[in-house]
């Protein structure tokens, strides 16, 4: 019971000390291309250049022209392509896929990060 306290503190206080989000703008994101749509993720390396993910299966490179709001989007390479993929995390020099059905975690050059199963609990708060 002490842990669930403990948790409860951490977020609260997490909470209560993050900054406020405010919206400076937006910046609609178009292709003519059939597998461009359904982002499921976005990688920034930098402020002018994006890798994303697209629900069909497919990267994309993105270089952003602020000075003239215009994206280039190009196909960019994944290690399992055609696959759900879900998300993207960069770990130093190294980009990681997410994908769903059959789970699975990979770096861009194609290495497969084991993954281990975690046993399903029920967290239940309060009493």
């Amino acid at each position: 019971m002490l842990w669930r306290s403990g948790i409860a503190l951490i977020l609260s206080a997490t909470a209560a000390l993050a900054e406020p989000l405010t919206f400076i703008q937006s910046w609609p994101l178009r292709s003519d291309r059939s597998d461009f749509g359904g982002l499921s993720a976005i990688e920034m390396s930098d402020p002018d250049t994006a890798i994303v993910l697209s629900d069909r299966g497919t990267a994309f490179a993105l270089t952003l022209d602020r000075s003239t709001r215009s994206i280039t989007i190009e196909p960019a390479s994944q290690p399992y392509p055609n696959s759900d993929s879900e998300g993207l995390a960069r770990a130093g020099d190294t980009l990681y896929f997410s994908y769903e059905g059959p789970a699975a975690i990979a770096a861009q050059d194609g290495t497969r990060v084991p993954l281990t199963r975690i046993s399903q609990h029920t967290i239940r708060m309060g009493r």
